[in-house]
């Protein structure tokens, strides 16, 4: 008797299909019997990471609501600005002629009163030292 095309491809099959079969039963067996064990690891592991979690929030909080402040209060000391001597900005007075007309076709040029440096005329804060401007 022949075997045909479909009997040789089933028995080609077979044999594999046996085999997951019994691998997969092997392991169901070794998962159920060490079940408790692989419970309680995952749990630990859990456990782990929320330990982990709280000690990384708190120490953050302890850096950003007491150390930084602290910080910032005690061991900053803002910069001294040291005098170059001559003339301050705020002591100079325009001339009367740079108040009432200025030149024609140029508008009127705005210094910084802190350090002097010309700023645009639509800003509202130095773009050197940061002063408010009017």
């Amino acid at each position: 008797m022949r075997e045909t095309g479909v009997e040789k491809e089933g028995k080609k099959v077979l044999l594999p299909l046996l085999i997951s079969i019994l691998v997969a039963l092997g392991i169901t067996y070794l998962i159920l019997t060490h079940l408790p064990i692989i419970i309680l690891g995952v749990m630990l592991f859990i456990v782990a990471a929320l330990i982990f979690a709280f000690v990384l929030s708190a120490a953050w909080f302890l850096m950003q609501l007491v150390l930084l402040p602290y910080y910032a209060m005690k061991r900053v000391k803002p910069k001294e600005e040291e005098s170059k001597g001559g003339y301050r900005i705020e002591d100079v007075k325009p001339a009367k002629s740079e108040i009432t007309q200025p030149e024609k076709g140029r508008p009127r040029r705005i210094y910084c009163p802190r350090c002097g440096i010309e700023v645009p005329r639509d800003a509202e804060f130095c773009p050197n030292c940061g002063m408010k401007i009017k």
